[in-house]
């Protein structure tokens, strides 16, 4: 399924300009709309990538004593 940016944004709360990044740096998969310049984000790219991100979070977030 592919999302508008601001749908996108909205669902994930993420700028709409990370979106764009991401999908620039190869990171998530856009897709542009044929004669257009508008994107379409791929809901699962971005799952995986916020997937990933939460799990980086999570262990530099673990504390040792």
């Amino acid at each position: 399924m592919y999302l508008s940016p601001q749908k996108a944004a909205q669902k994930y709360d993420i700028h709409p300009k990370t979106l764009s990044w991401l999908a620039n740096a190869g990171i998530i998969e856009a897709i542009r709309m044929p004669n257009s310049k508008h994107r379409r984000y791929s809901a699962a790219s971005i799952e995986k990538y916020w997937g990933r991100a939460k799990e980086r979070v999570t262990k530099n977030a673990q504390v040792s004593l």
